[in-house]
């Protein structure tokens, strides 16, 4: 029984291991993806995790009241932390070629952006939240047996879904960001924090 669960284990650890290195096409891609700078490959490391978060990683204060406040949130939350949200699904796309993702033009290996907002009558900027599923979650789940693929997330548009992963800034949005511009005009987005990589998903 004991050579068994250790052998479990070690299986276990090199299918954990197998996700730093992914094979895009063919092509080798490590979790900072093709960044060159340290600050984009640190940025690359967060997106690609792909560890699910405990019970005492998750931040109760990531929620739409708090998210509703008008402020610079930049250092409001922390990027160790992980976050539950429940929200109506206004929007679903696929991602443009990043680098985190080893610049692929492959469906199967871009991220897919969810815009979610509290409810299907609030549609405003200021009122969605961006939360992405990336290529190493698409295929936990798929050897899971849970399907992620662009197509199958298309299909959630529309309806009420509550998701769960890890938190993350994107500082190369902040000036897109109303909070961090402290403006409504002009910008894209209500707040550069987004729930990236998604690791959890239910449709209620």
């Amino acid at each position: 029984m004991r050579v068994f669960t250790c052998f479990f284990l070690i299986l276990l650890h090199l299918s954990a291991q197998s996700q730093d290195i992914l094979d895009i096409d063919g092509v080798p891609c490590p979790m900072e993806g093709f960044a060159k700078r340290q600050n984009d490959k640190s940025l690359n490391q967060l997106k690609n995790r792909y560890s699910f978060p405990r019970s005492s990683d998750f931040d109760p204060k990531f929620n739409w009241e708090t998210l509703s406040v008008f402020e610079d949130d930049s250092r409001k939350f922390d990027v160790k932390k992980a976050a539950i949200l429940r929200g109506y699904v206004l929007r679903v796309k696929m991602s443009e070629k990043e680098t985190c993702n080893c610049n692929s033009e492959n469906p199967e290996f871009r991220d897919t952006h969810i815009i979610i907002t509290p409810d299907k009558n609030k549609r405003g900027v200021l009122d969605q939240i961006i939360v992405e599923i990336t290529p190493r979650m698409r295929l936990i789940m798929k050897a899971k047996g849970v399907d992620w693929s662009q197509a199958a997330l298309k299909k959630l548009y529309g309806k009420t879904i509550e998701v769960e992963g890890w938190l993350f800034y994107d500082y190369k949005h902040g000036d897109q960001s109303a909070k961090v511009m402290q403006k409504t005009k002009g910008v894209t987005r209500s707040t550069a924090w987004e729930i990236h990589p998604v690791t959890s998903i239910k449709v209620l």
